[in-house]
């Protein structure tokens, strides 16, 4: 999951990454896709620049 993408801000050059919030989304997406019974091999979402992340699911499984 590669991310190369720089926005100006104040005549700088800003480096676009994964956030940990971000990383949280794509995580709560799968579990509710496995608690729902539809269990995907990626999750994706949309950030606040609009730009789509996606991460492919890794070791998810339902208990109990």
């Amino acid at each position: 999951m590669a991310l190369e993408l720089y926005v100006a801000q104040g005549g700088q050059r800003l480096r676009c990454g994964i956030t940990p919030g971000t990383c949280a989304a794509l995580a709560a997406g799968a579990a509710t896709g496995l608690l729902l019974g539809r269990p995907q091999a990626c999750a994706r979402v949309m950030t606040p620049r609009g730009i789509e992340v996606e991460a492919e699911i890794q070791g998810a499984w339902r208990g109990e």
